[in-house]
C-alpha cells in the first residue's frame, strides 16, 4: 500500500500550518496594532477575495459529489446508477450554501443562492468531464477524503464562531469613534459576552474568529487527493500546473489574508488559526489513511 501523500513532499504540505502557527504567534502580540495599520475598508480587492476565499472548501465537497457519482455510476447496477445521482445534491447543495454565505452579501439572498449553485455546478460539471473517462478505482476513496476534510473545515469554523464572541476590528474601530470604548478582544478571551450586550447589531460582527475565509482557502491543500485523476503534462506545463503547486496555494491563502486584514473582518491570529483549520485535517489524514495507488491497483 502506498500513502496518497505521494503527489508531493511532507515539506510542501506543512507550508500552511507552518504560516497559521506563525500568524498566531504574532497576532498574540500585535493583533489590534496590526488591524489599526493595514485597515482600509471595502474597496474592489477586499470584496473580491471575500467572493472567492471559501471557494475551495465548497469546491471540494462538490467535487466529492463528483467521485461519489463516477464511482458508483460505472458500477452498472441499476439501483447503484440511481444512487450515484443523488451524489448531485453534494454539489448543488454545496453552491447553494456558498451563494447565501457569501454572493448573498452583493445581491439579493434568492439571486445569490441561484449564482451559487450556477458557479458551483458549471465547475462541478467541468470536473466530470475531465473524470469520466478515467479509471475509477481510487473515486470511492477519494471522495471520502475530501468530503470529510473539507466538511470537517466547515462544521469546526462554524461552531467555533458562534462561541467566539469575537468583535470584528470594523466593529471595534466604528465602536471606539462613537463612544470611546475599547471591545478588541484578544483570541484567548473566547467566549465574550460583550455580544449581548449589542443585541441590535448583526451576529456577524461577532464572528471574528476563526477566519471560515482563510480555513477555505486552506483547503486547496486538498489538491494532491485527486491530483493524479488528471492526465499529468509534460515538460514546462508539468511544471507550472504540477511542480508549482505549493506556490499557487500560498500565494492564494495570502492574498486571502490581506485581503481579510484590510478590510477589518479578522486579525492575524484569526487567519492563522483559520488556516491551521483548513489544512490540518488534511494533513492528518494525507499521513495516517493509507490508499491505494494506481500502480498498487494494477
Amino acid at each position: 500500500m502506498k500513502k496518497i501523500i505521494s503527489e508531493y513532499s511532507l515539506v510542501d504540505l506543512l507550508v500552511l500550518p507552518i504560516l497559521g502557527i506563525l500568524l498566531i504567534i504574532v497576532g498574540s502580540f500585535i493583533d489590534f496594532n496590526a488591524s489599526q495599520a493595514l485597515y482600509q475598508g471595502e474597496n474592489f480587492f477586499t470584496t473580491f477575495v471575500s467572493l472567492i476565499g471559501k471557494l475551495p472548501m465548497y469546491l471540494a465537497i462538490a467535487l466529492s459529489g463528483i467521485y461519489f457519482l463516477l464511482a458508483l455510476w460505472k458500477d452498472g447496477r441499476k439501483p447503484v446508477r440511481i444512487v450515484s445521482y443523488c451524489c448531485l445534491i453534494l454539489p448543488l447543495g454545496a453552491g447553494a450554501v456558498y451563494g447565501y454565505d457569501d454572493l448573498s452579501d452583493l445581491t439579493d439572498t434568492a439571486l445569490g443562492i441561484i449564482l451559487g449553485i450556477v458557479i458551483v455546478a458549471a465547475i462541478s460539471a467541468l470536473f466530470f468531464w475531465l473524470l469520466w473517462k478515467k479509471d475509477n478505482r481510487l473515486f470511492m476513496q477519494k471522495a471520502i477524503v475530501l468530503l470529510i476534510c473539507a466538511v470537517f473545515t466547515f462544521l469546526i469554523v462554524y461552531f467555533l464562531k458562534q462561541g467566539s464572541g469575537r468583535p470584528r476590528y470594523y466593529f471595534v474601530l466604528e465602536e471606539l469613534n462613537e463612544s470611546g470604548n475599547n471591545l478588541f478582544l484578544n483570541w484567548w478571551e473566547y467566549g465574550s459576552n460583550i455580544r449581548a450586550n449589542y443585541p441590535d447589531v448583526a451576529s456577524r460582527a461577532f464572528e471574528s474568529f476563526p477566519s471560515g475565509h482563510a480555513a477555505g482557502a486552506a483547503c486547496l491543500s486538498l489538491l494532491p487527493v485527486f491530483m493524479d485523476s488528471f492526465n499529468r503534462p509534460k515538460g514546462k506545463a508539468k511544471r507550472f500546473f504540477y511542480d508549482l503547486y505549493p506556490i499557487y496555494v500560498f500565494l492564494f491563502v495570502a492574498m486571502v489574508v490581506l485581503g481579510r486584514l484590510l478590510d477589518g473582518s479578522h486579525y492575524l491570529s484569526d487567519l492563522g488559526f483559520g488556516i491551521l483549520f483548513g489544512s490540518l485535517p488534511v494533513e492528518i489524514i494525507l499521513l495516517t489513511l493509507k490508499l491505494q495507488s494506481p500502480k498498487d491497483a494494477e
